[in-house]
């Protein structure tokens, strides 16, 4: 299969999505540390609350490191979609880059075909993790009404 500049384009921009739910997942983050400092302002929360905050919070911190992953690759197919016509000798400097910054380990070489689904699985992952966030938060706002 040619990849074609457009093909490396529109990863690019489907990672680049992994931003806003980044900015979503930061606002639910900053909610929990609110019901977490709740109690420093003379508000009550109950431990079960208290719970889920720390949970919203863990789950914030997972997925921004899961946003910060998209981002690079993000940023690298960008780049490699302006590097088409060497697209081969591109990505043999990007593993050799990579390697030397000890941010991969000395493997084969990979098609671009394994890179797109790898950086789109980190998407998922980034995404799934915001999910579950958001299935906190709205337990932790019905566990507020119910208790």
């Amino acid at each position: 299969m040619r990849v074609t500049k457009l093909h490396l384009q529109l990863l690019a921009t489907l990672l680049q999505r992994g931003v806003a739910i980044d900015n979503a997942s930061s606002v639910l983050t900053v909610l929990a540390l609110l019901v977490g400092f709740a109690p420093w302002l003379a508000i009550s929360v109950n431990l079960c609350g208290t719970l889920m905050a720390m949970l919203l919070i863990l789950l914030g911190l997972a997925e921004k490191y899961w946003a910060q992953r998209v981002a690079i690759d993000a940023e690298l197919f960008s780049l490699l979609a302006q590097r088409t016509d060497d697209l081969d000798v591109a990505l043999s400097e990007l593993d050799h880059a990579l390697l030397g910054l000890g941010l991969i380990p000395a493997v084969a070489a990979r098609s671009l075909s394994e890179r797109s689904h790898a950086a789109l699985r980190l998407l998922r992952w980034q995404a799934s993790l915001f999910g579950v966030q958001c299935l906190f938060a709205l337990l932790l706002c019905i566990a507020g009404f119910l208790l």
